[in-house]
């Protein structure tokens, strides 16, 4: 599917209860706390840093008392996140693909490891391939 039609999806899914408002708010209320505490202690953005945490514990605060009243912001908040995620983790499967099974498949073939029979003959009657019996111990698997 489509990034957009994968995002409107979820986002018409939402969990839009008070307790999720809840939790979705004061998530969003630390993390923009937390950029205002960085900006106020790390930065020389004293007023932007002042402001941001008021807007962060604002949030918080109405995130408890009032959680409908952030249903927009959670929408947004949430939509943000989904576009986030749905990138990261495209960006993720495709690092362990290049960093583990590619070369994984690199050094079977250096090795001449084959892990499928893909060799076609018009002459094999079947391509079942006969197993051994073995007697099963089904109480010591080991």
């Amino acid at each position: 599917m489509s990034l957009i039609k994968d995002i409107k999806k979820e986002v018409q899914e939402l969990d839009l209860s008070p307790m999720a408002l809840h939790k979705g708010g004061v998530t969003l209320g630390l993390v923009i706390l937390i950029a205002g505490l960085l900006l106020y202690f790390v930065s020389s953005y004293k007023m932007t840093g002042i402001y941001t945490g008021a807007v962060g514990i604002v949030l918080i605060l109405v995130s408890f008392f009032a959680p409908g009243q952030i249903k927009g912001i959670y929408k947004i908040w949430m939509t943000f996140a989904l576009i986030l995620g749905w990138f990261v983790s495209k960006i993720i499967f495709t690092i362990i693909f290049y960093l583990v099974v590619a070369p994984i498949g690199f050094i079977a073939k250096l090795v001449g490891k084959e892990f499928l029979d893909l060799k076609f003959s018009k002459k094999a009657a079947s391509y079942w391939i006969k197993k051994s019996d073995r007697k099963i111990d089904y109480e010591k698997m080991h």
